[in-house]
């Protein structure tokens, strides 16, 4: 995984790179942005400051390439900041995926490197120039490496976290025990458990990350859902027997009419 850059510090703006350093298509999906805070560390106000992207390798590099699958968020706007204030400047990721922009994305169970530079300005004009950060006093930037891996979707990744368990329940009774994983991005996948008497029993390895979703389910008990953090505090997870549901229905008004709308014009001739 690459590690962040320095924060860069232009005309009193403090840029620096706050967003994902890795993305697996299959835990992240493809719809996630590059996050670039920006932070007036001076004393004064500061107008009208515009944000764009250059990424190597894409597009007419070192130009700009803050559309399609990688459009700037504000686009086309311009950022105030007062001082002591930060502002989350973006821009869409998806376009690692694609293929425009003469793109190349990573192959089927590829890890690829891009490096982006995250650049801003005071001049619109600078994003026509062929290579905006040429000019160091018009233009900041700062330059950030971000890797990429195309996963399948269809199985769960392995990595060196492992997520396990214990479930029981007061009854004592369980049935139809399922565990499943996600991120907030990502697909359920189920996880093996295996049973002994009435303690069942799971575990996995997979990637390391902190936003780790698992959901634990059986018959007739009510669902548990826990982060990572949570998971790793719990010692057993005790599911509890659900209320049986009664259902039943009754009819809170009624209206009877000799002929309906419907049924007048059905008769009418043509």
């Amino acid at each position: 995984m690459p590690d962040y850059s320095e924060p860069v510090i232009w005309n009193n703006i403090k840029i620096e790179y706050v967003g994902p350093l890795s993305l697996d298509y299959a835990l992240d999906g493809k719809n996630r942005n590059a996050i670039v805070k920006l932070t007036n560390v001076g004393d004064a106000l500061i107008n009208d400051i515009y944000y764009q992207v250059a990424i190597e390798g894409i597009g007419d590099y070192p130009a700009i390439t803050g559309d399609g699958g990688f459009a700037v968020f504000p686009n086309g706007g311009n950022i105030d900041l007062a001082p002591s204030e930060s502002f989350y400047a973006q821009n869409w990721l998806q376009g690692i995926y694609e293929t425009r922009f003469g793109n190349t994305p990573p192959a089927s169970g590829v890890t690829k490197t891009y490096n982006f530079d995250f650049l801003i300005s005071f001049d619109l004009d600078a994003w026509r120039l062929s290579n905006p950060a040429s000019d160091e006093q018009g233009v900041g930037k700062l330059s950030q490496s971000l890797s990429f891996t195309n996963s399948s979707t269809s199985t769960l990744p392995g990595g060196p976290q492992t997520l396990s368990g214990s479930i029981t329940s007061d009854s004592g009774n369980l049935s139809a025990i399922r565990v499943e994983i996600s991120t907030p991005y990502s697909s359920w996948y189920e996880v093996q458990v295996t049973s002994s008497g009435d303690l069942s029993s799971f575990s996995v390895s997979v990637p390391e990350r902190a936003d780790w979703i698992i959901r634990v389910t059986a018959d007739n008990t009510e669902s548990q859902t826990f982060s990572a953090t949570e998971l790793e505090a719990t010692t057993l997870i005790n599911l509890a027997a659900s209320d049986p549901i009664d259902y039943s229905f009754q009819v809170a008004a009624s209206t009877s009419a000799p002929a309906g709308f419907w049924r007048g014009v059905v008769s009418e001739s043509e």
